[in-house]
């Protein structure tokens, strides 16, 4: 629950500094805190103020849907050179059998990868890792929830950030 809450914040932080216009090309650091754009990090998480939409069911991103987040995300790999390896951690709601939404969130994970890849982030090794529905941010049965709980998160591994 409170993981839920502090994400709640990072992301209105984020959406509020996106607003007064921050630049995805500040310098990234394993143990600062920051804004760019669209993105919020915090000791080595990346928090996006939207998340990315996929297509239902599918691992196809849709673009005209997450450009914007996309592009700062891109453009904040590809700026700070010291960011050398993310996990892209792909999530999906308690809905469905749970093989096929493990399936669907390493495919999802994946996508977000060759995006970031094709978009200039070629110098970042990227682990995608699908946990399907085993990390729920919200347990309740309706459709705010699921939003919720279908997610891309991002941390960098290397350089390690400090506890």
């Amino acid at each position: 629950m409170q993981r839920s809450i502090i994400r709640s914040a990072l992301v209105a932080t984020a959406l509020s500094l996106a607003a007064c216009g921050s630049s995805p090309r500040a310098q990234w650091a394993p143990t600062s805190s920051g804004t760019f754009g669209n993105l919020i990090f915090n000791r080595g998480h990346i928090t996006l103020s939207q998340q990315i939409q996929f297509a239902t069911n599918s691992d196809e991103i849709q673009e005209g849907q997450s450009e914007s987040v996309l592009r700062d995300l891109a453009a904040l790999l590809r700026d700070n050179q010291q960011i050398r390896r993310v996990r892209i951690e792909g999530h999906t709601d308690l809905r469905g059998d749970a093989a096929t939404n493990l399936d669907l969130s390493t495919r999802r994970a994946r996508s977000v990868a060759t995006y970031l890849q094709s978009h200039g982030a070629t110098s970042v090794s990227f682990e995608p890792v699908g946990y399907g529905v085993t990390q729920p941010v919200c347990r309740e049965d309706n459709d705010g929830c699921h939003d919720r709980n279908r997610r891309v998160e991002f941390t960098v591994t290397d350089p390690a950030p400090a506890q």
